[in-house]
């Protein structure tokens, strides 16, 4: 539940893959039209606007709306995703700001100011959105708080005490300071890809891990150039509202102004990185993860982001029965030169053709053959997303599925099924964008 009393602000980071960035300016200074909204566009690599993929866009003002609204928007997945923040609140309202267009790297920035703050937003690189929040003066509050609203998405806690402690892992998890008590944002219902093929039309739908943004632990800092601290990020999506706490003591003895940095990451892998053993096999157990196959579907791809090295790895595909993976449908080949020594790299076995039952549901796997790998995951809670399953024998997958634990974390691995057949990708083309 977020704080009953607050004064201002939130500090936010909005994830977007950005390689294709453009801008849609309806405003510069001095009176507004009728309509005035500047929208910053982050384009996934896929360039046929037929193709659905994650193409995030922030749109700072609201085109349907009269004038100027102060609010902060991004959608994904053409709209069937959204999170929107009001930028005015009850102590510091933004009635008439002034609005400023320039760059930052030669990519899009907008500042809107009041008489005590400044919000500024931009792109830092491809992968990463700012929204910094300069405080001009001294605050009354430490707690800054502003009204969001939420569609299609589930927000992620990544308790730093969990993340730590899972036995899962056999080396300890590499995990960035600004990915504890951080949010890992996923569409609430859809994952994987999906093509339809008719003929020479081509229909592809890329959803992936699902994953839609990171929203990291912001920073502070003041003109000084004083030690950045660590700020407390809270989002209640029951309540509507995102809050984020600075340490009461820094703003006290801080050179004004001060700004807040919460920043948006744009990425379809979990930002935590750890390594697991061999003799482990791993898949989905929510149902909400699993896909239910379509007449004459096939999976002809499956992709897994590892770290490199010389460990051993296969996917497969289960069929499911009562909460757990069930039957052993297929498997790979070996997935070669991956491990520990890197943070973890898209790898993907293409070509396949694994044949599917309609109106059954299937999950991906993912088994450790040998070694330690390196895997992507997010830190999701309960009810617990993955099963494992200890191999029988080395280098085997059970069949049918033997479950032997549950786990907290959802890794970063996801399929590619197929329907229809005839000449593939003629004039539609899958580009993956993977970061």
């Amino acid at each position: 539940m977020c704080p009953a009393k607050c004064v201002s602000r939130v500090v936010f980071v909005c994830l977007i893959t950005p390689l294709m960035i453009g801008v849609d300016e309806a405003q510069s200074q001095g009176e507004p039209p009728a309509t005035v909204s500047t929208a910053i566009r982050f384009w996934d690599g896929e360039t046929d606007a037929r193709v659905k993929s994650k193409r995030m866009t922030v749109e700072i003002g609201d085109s349907n709306t009269e004038g100027f609204d102060p609010v902060f928007m991004i959608t994904l997945w053409q709209g069937e995703c959204r999170f929107r923040v009001n930028l005015s609140t009850p102590e510091h309202p933004m009635i008439s700001p002034e609005m400023t267009n320039s760059s930052f790297n030669d990519e899009p920035r907008v500042e809107l100011s009041n008489l005590v703050l400044t919000h500024d937003m931009f792109a830092r690189n491809e992968t990463e959105f700012e929204w910094q929040i300069i405080l001009k003066e001294m605050p009354d509050t430490n707690v800054f708080i502003y009204p969001i609203e939420i569609k299609g998405l589930v927000f992620y806690y990544q308790d730093s005490a969990a993340m730590v402690a899972d036995e899962t892992f056999v080396e300890p998890p590499d995990i960035p300071d600004s990915v504890f008590n951080s949010y890992a944002v996923y569409h609430a219902s859809k994952r994987d890809n999906h093509i339809k093929i008719n003929g020479a039309d081509t229909n592809i739908v890329n959803y992936k891990t699902g994953k839609a943004f990171h929203i990291y632990r912001p920073r502070v800092w003041d003109a000084s150039g004083k030690d950045t601290l660590w700020c407390d990020l809270h989002i209640d999506t029951k309540a509507g509202c995102l809050s984020v706490n600075v340490p009461a003591i820094f703003l006290e003895h801080a050179t004004y102004p001060v700004t807040i940095d919460p920043t948006f990451g744009n990425t379809t892998k979990g930002a935590g990185f750890g390594g697991i053993g061999s003799g482990y096999n791993w898949s989905f157990q929510r149902d909400s993860d699993w896909h239910t196959a379509g007449t004459g579907e096939t999976v002809t791809e499956l992709t897994v982001s590892l770290g490199t090295g010389s460990a051993t790895a296969q996917m497969a595909i289960y069929d499911c029965g009562a909460n757990v993976p069930d039957d052993l449908i297929d498997n790979t080949t070996d997935y070669t030169g991956v491990g520990t020594n890197s943070p973890g790299t898209w790898t993907s076995k293409t070509g396949l053709s694994i044949s599917m039952t309609s109106g059954v549901d299937y999950s991906a796997a993912l088994g450790v053959l040998s070694a330690v790998c390196n895997i992507n995951y997010d830190y999701v809670g309960y009810p617990p997303p993955m099963t494992r399953d200890d191999q029988s024998s080395p280098l085997q997958w059970n069949n049918p599925w033997d479950h032997d634990a549950d786990n907290t974390n959802y890794f970063s691995f996801y399929a590619t099924y197929t329907t229809g057949g005839g000449e593939t990708y003629r004039r539609r083309r899958i580009i993956t964008g993977d970061e």
